[in-house]
């Protein structure tokens, strides 16, 4: 699992880094405390994870969140911030997790325990899935390899499972 930091406090970045060291074996692949996308746009698409304050002079971390999701729409947006008036709209964005400065190693290490399961429950890219496989969707939705595996999605939400459902069935045609 990789992951990129972005704080405007140094401080912040350097105790977050510690403390995820602490508790997991997530590869920090860069901290920022000022964070330029269009320099990074290939980094994003190569990151799983992005801890991001939300309160920046340069940039507000929901609008950075939001255009982070747009180069990597699987990348898991944890926000780390002394602001809980944020919470609202940082979920609607479909944020990961919200953790409260100062970061207690508890509370971390159950989010890097979530990140864990989420990531290795997903299923494997595409390119690297066998090209012949079926998507059973009568009752439970499952997808069924051509060795026999059968792999049942964990879904964040309904509306997540609604929407899948809704492309599959619109596949290969335009939706305005």
């Amino acid at each position: 699992m990789k992951a990129i930091l972005v704080d405007d406090e140094p401080l912040a970045l350097d105790f977050l880094e510690i403390q995820l060291k602490r508790v997991s074996k997530i590869s920090i692949e860069g901290k920022y405390s000022c964070f330029n996308l269009e320099e990074n746009k290939e980094l994003i698409k190569q990151v799983d994870i992005a801890f991001l304050d939300i309160d920046m002079p340069n940039v507000k971390g929901i609008e950075l969140a939001a255009e982070m999701l747009h180069i990597n729409p699987d990348l898991l947006i944890i926000f780390v911030t002394a602001y809980n008036d944020y919470a609202t709209e940082a979920f609607e964005l479909t944020a990961f997790d919200y953790l409260i400065k100062p970061i207690h190693l508890d509370r971390l290490r159950k989010t890097c325990e979530r990140i864990n399961s989420t990531l290795s429950s997903n299923i494997t890219s595409p390119e690297a899935m066998d090209k012949d496989f079926m998507i059973q969707v009568g009752g439970e939705l499952t997808f069924k390899l051509s060795d026999g595996t059968i792999i049942r999605p964990e879904w964040r939400t309904f509306k997540v499972k609604e929407l899948f459902l809704y492309l599959l069935h619109e596949r290969g045609r335009s939706i305005l």
